[in-house]
């Protein structure tokens, strides 16, 4: 946002504007079109992109919510990662629309190359990890309760159901996935001077690949499931951030909302043990329409997705992520340390996971 000021921003929001203003029948051929009124309801800014909240009404009282992001990185990089948003989104949209009423995602509606833009219609909901926080109080959780296995079942069915919807051929030699992560521990322990944990991590490498083929299959992957990715309203979830869909190891969205989960417990709002609770419940459903080969392969996911988010953490501690902010340094400390702490007592943590 710092590449311009702030008449050209507005310029820029109002070009869009006027655009769907003018697509808005095409968006919505089903209503009668009338004298159709736009309205920007908030605003806000996350990192180099901006949201903004958008009421459509009309004079037959007919009125649809919007939400445009705005990439304010003016780069082709950022052209293509807009495109390649919008269009897989649309794909993923189409083919898991009608797979079931218990989630969903935002409906994907237009893509403003020119500006790189993205339109999609505005979903309500609360973010699964504010829902969460309320829940670790034990007299608000046993009135929750139905809710809460409501939760935890279409969570794991999700993960089944978008996998299903994606066959993939894809495969990678386990050595050279191995070899990526000692890469990324290594860089990691490096910047931190630990070659304790360094040659811990490798000892657990090699234990945990030693059960596994030499090729290993891929997965559609969200590419950051979490649980402020996830919005819960009365009768389903919704499923917000894609923009990182690509394809990863088999089961890495599981670990990926897994180990946030444990991970939140940093924080005063959590418990730990409710954290650890709910994580158990959701790799047990889960499981249950794996093939019994697959534990070990979840295993090696785990391992993996959490080297990679000890490097992550590392980076940010240490002021070489783009976002350079105190409070991004801070907040990347605590979780590399709470990282550190899994990972030298991993095969611990994932028994009790599995148990």
């Amino acid at each position: 946002m710092e590449k311009y000021d702030y008449g050209f921003i507005m310029m820029k929001i109002q070009k869009i504007l006027d655009e769907i203003q003018l697509k808005i029948p095409i968006y919505y051929p089903e209503i009668e079109t009338g004298s159709w009124n736009l309205e920007v309801i908030s605003r806000r800014k996350q990192h180099n992109k901006m949201f903004l909240r958008l009421r459509v009404s009309s004079g037959f009282n007919e009125q649809r919510n919007l939400l445009l992001k705005i990439y304010m990185d003016p780069s082709p990089d950022a052209k293509f990662t807009m495109a390649r948003e919008f269009y897989l989104n649309r794909i993923v949209y189409e083919r898991l629309q009608n797979k079931t009423e218990s989630f969903t995602i935002p409906r994907p509606l237009d893509f403003f190359p020119e500006h790189n833009s993205i339109l999609r219609e505005y979903v309500r909901g609360r973010r699964l990890d504010y829902l969460l926080a309320i829940m670790c109080l034990p007299a608000i959780r046993l009135k929750m309760k139905e809710k809460l296995n409501f939760i935890l079942t279409n969570l794991a069915r999700f993960l089944i159901l978008f996998n299903d919807a994606f066959p993939c051929n894809y495969t990678v030699s386990l050595k050279d996935i191995t070899e990526e992560m000692e890469k990324l521990s290594s860089e990691a322990c490096s910047l931190i001077n630990n070659i304790k944990l360094k040659k811990r991590i490798n000892e657990f490498i090699e234990e945990f690949s030693s059960e596994l083929p030499n090729v290993l299959e891929l997965s559609v992957s969200h590419g950051d499931f979490r649980p402020s990715n996830v919005l819960v309203d009365d009768k389903r979830l919704i499923i917000i951030d894609w923009e990182g869909l690509n394809f990863q190891l088999k089961h890495l969205d599981l670990c990926n909302f897994v180990l946030h989960l444990v991970l939140m417990s940093m924080f005063p709002q959590y418990s730990l043990k409710f954290q650890i609770s709910i994580s158990r419940a959701i790799v047990s459903e889960y499981l249950k329409s794996q093939e019994s080969k697959e534990t070990s392969i979840l295993k090696f996911s785990m391992l993996y997705t959490l080297i990679y988010m000890l490097n992550f953490y590392v980076r940010v501690t240490k002021g070489l992520w783009i976002y350079k902010g105190l409070f991004d340094r801070i907040i990347g400390m605590l979780a590399r340390n709470r990282t550190i702490s899994i990972l030298l007592n991993f095969p611990s943590f994932i028994d009790s996971l599995l148990s």
